[in-house]
């Protein structure tokens, strides 16, 4: 029995070290019934940086992918969010939660509940990051900017 298996990728409207309005984008690619299929969404935030919308955008699919698609598999993460993934490929979630969401320096982690939930939710996952550019990320940055766009003039 094969083991299902999904990709993921995410963009923001912002790049650290930059702070302030912003959004971004999830998209979930996989197969059912043999077709392939994606789901799309955003989130948003005001005085926010690329790591909180890049957890928020994992907190999101993952919630999807749970309820919706597979409780269980491979998932592949695609995102230009380094913080994110340079955490992911190191370990650190792993150490955070031993540590009870601290830092190295024994500090309050940044973003403690959003990197909780994230992994809460990836549990049942085997998830691998890959950092940079990815095929959807033109297609992503359109929609970003047309999106904010349109939030702006219905502010």
């Amino acid at each position: 029995m094969d083991i299902p298996s999904v990709k993921m990728y995410i963009e923001t409207s912002l790049h650290n070290p930059q702070t302030g309005r912003g959004a971004g984008m999830w998209i979930i690619e996989h197969e059912r019934d043999g077709e392939p299929r994606t789901k799309e969404g955003f989130v948003y935030g005001e005085n926010t940086r690329e790591n909180e919308l890049a957890l928020k955008c994992l907190i999101n699919m993952f919630f999807l992918l749970g309820r919706s698609y597979m409780k269980t598999g491979f998932a592949d993460i695609f995102t230009g969010c380094g913080q994110v993934a340079e955490s992911m490929a190191a370990g650190q979630l792993k150490k955070w939660k031993r540590s009870g969401w601290k830092n190295a320096k024994g500090k309050p982690l940044a973003n403690a509940e959003l990197w909780e939930q994230a992994s809460g939710r990836m549990e049942p996952y085997t998830v691998s990051f890959i950092k940079g550019r990815h095929d959807y990320s033109d297609y992503m940055e359109y929609r970003i900017k047309k999106e904010l766009e349109r939030r702006r003039k219905n502010v």
